[in-house]
């Protein structure tokens, strides 16, 4: 059975946080976790994937903006969750978006 998405804390050598991601980081399990993970400030150094079971799109986004919000490295990762959380980082840009111009 797959345990819902989870984590625990370590101290890193360096001081701050390491974060061990654990479970599925799917839509139907990561609301808790999301909660929690906001709840924890910016003094998170590492982002530990190595004993995530499966990771969605949801999922990636919410490791994805952890990473970006407190300046933290994502470590551990598979080749599949790797292209998942590139793919989703793409889409986070401030770059305007106009619509196409089409000549009449």
């Amino acid at each position: 059975m797959i345990e819902p998405a989870d984590f625990t804390q370590d101290t890193a050598e360096e001081g701050g946080l390491i974060l061990r991601l654990n479970g599925a980081w799917t839509i139907a399990g990561v609301a808790d976790a999301d909660k929690r993970l906001r709840a924890l400030g910016d003094a998170v150094r590492h982002i530990d994937l190595s004993a995530v079971e499966h990771i969605d799109t949801v999922g990636a986004w919410i490791v994805y903006r952890t990473a970006r919000d407190m300046g933290a490295d994502i470590v551990g990762v598979n080749a599949n969750a790797r292209s998942l959380i590139e793919a989703v980082g793409g889409v986070d840009s401030n770059d305007s978006i106009a619509p196409p111009v089409i000549s009449p």
